[in-house]
Parts: C-alpha cells; structure tokens; sequence
C-alpha cells in the first residue's frame, strides 16, 4: 500500500500507526518534541496527528498524541462509540462464522468489547504480516549467489492476501468506509503536505 497516497482512510491511519510504531517502538518518544530532530518521525506524527482528528474524534486529544495514538492500538475508539454502527460489521462477522468450521457454535449477541477483541488481535496479526511482507524491502542491491533466499520469500510474501483483514480494520476504525482527497486533509485538518520519499531519501 501506497502510505503517502494522494487519497486517505481509516486503513492509511491504521498503516501509518504501524509504520510509525515500527519506527519508534517506545511509547515515550511519541511527541513532537522528542521528534523535533527527526523530520521522517516528525512528518509521520503530523499525518497521524491529521488523521486521528478525522477519523476518531472519539478519543482525540490534542494535547496527547501519545494518547491517540495507542488507542489506535488498544482500540479504546470502539468503546467510545454507539454500538448500533457496527450492526452491519457484526452481520458480516457472523456470517463469516457461520460458514467457517464453527458455525455449529451457538451464537450470541455482538458487544463492543467482542468488537475491540477481534480488532486488536487482528491489528496485532496485521503488524506480523507487515514485518513480513516487508522482509527484503530494505535490500537495494545483491549478487548472484545471495538472490535464492531473496527469491523464495518474495514468493512466499506476494502470496500473502491482506484483503479481508484489511476491510475489517478499515471498517472499524471508520464503518462508513469514507475516502478523503489529500488536498481536503491539507486544508482543513493541517496535514502535512510534504514527500516522504522526499524526506526518507535525504535521511539515508
């Protein structure tokens, strides 16, 4: 996925919270200050900053962006909001089980907290898919005899399909599924406009 694409959502957020936790795993280095001497890590909190004012206005607190940014992990949001908008996540859901080897399991009543369950579990498997997906990508050159290795698990990660897991994580942190122009977020939710290419290249 294109995370500096010129149309943004729920799911860019959500990818954009692993990268920047991939980046900078202790919590405590979550600010603006602490980034200050950082432009890639600066960059990527003003385009989280953004986009949580957007799409989780629930828990967004300008003041404490450490704060937002592990609900996105915890999935806090989801308890903060009517449980009636994810009626039609809880139907695919169920669905999705009743064809599955459980569906001989006696169903029950969908409950938020059921809700945040799923969601972290399959947030966590996201970011092992992520690290996987991107095992070669720091490698920009090789010989001939190192290239199997680089072959074999490329194949093995092209195979990888994202695409359910993706449309629950997009449908959870935003159920209406909404796309925004990058242009709307510049003007009127501050964010950023600058290329990270850009930046990360000049970094290396």
């Amino acid at each position: 996925m294109n995370l500096d694409s010129l149309k943004l959502t729920g799911l860019i957020l959500v990818e954009k919270a692993i990268e920047f936790k991939a980046m900078t795993p202790d919590p405590s280095q979550w600010s603006f200050e602490k980034q200050k001497n950082n432009e890639p890590r600066l960059v990527r909190l003003q385009q989280l900053k953004s986009l949580l004012k957007l799409f989780l206005p629930e828990i967004y607190k300008s003041t404490d962006l450490r704060g937002n940014i592990e609900s996105i992990f915890n999935g806090n949001f989801i308890l903060q909001r009517d449980v009636e908008i994810y009626d039609k996540l809880f139907i695919e859901m169920g669905k999705l089980i009743g064809s599955s080897k459980y569906k001989n399991f006696e169903s029950r009543e969908w409950e938020r907290e059921h809700l945040r369950y799923n969601y972290q579990d399959l947030l966590r498997y996201k970011t092992t898919i992520r690290k996987l997906i991107e095992f070669n990508s720091g490698i920009m050159e090789n010989s001939y005899p190192y290239l199997y290795s680089l072959i074999v698990s490329n194949n093995t990660s092209e195979k990888i399909d994202t695409k359910n897991l993706d449309e629950f994580l997009w449908t959870a942190i935003d159920p209406n599924k909404r796309t925004y122009h990058k242009e709307q977020l510049i003007k009127n939710y501050n964010y950023p406009d600058r290329d990270l290419f850009d930046i990360d290249i000049d970094w290396m």
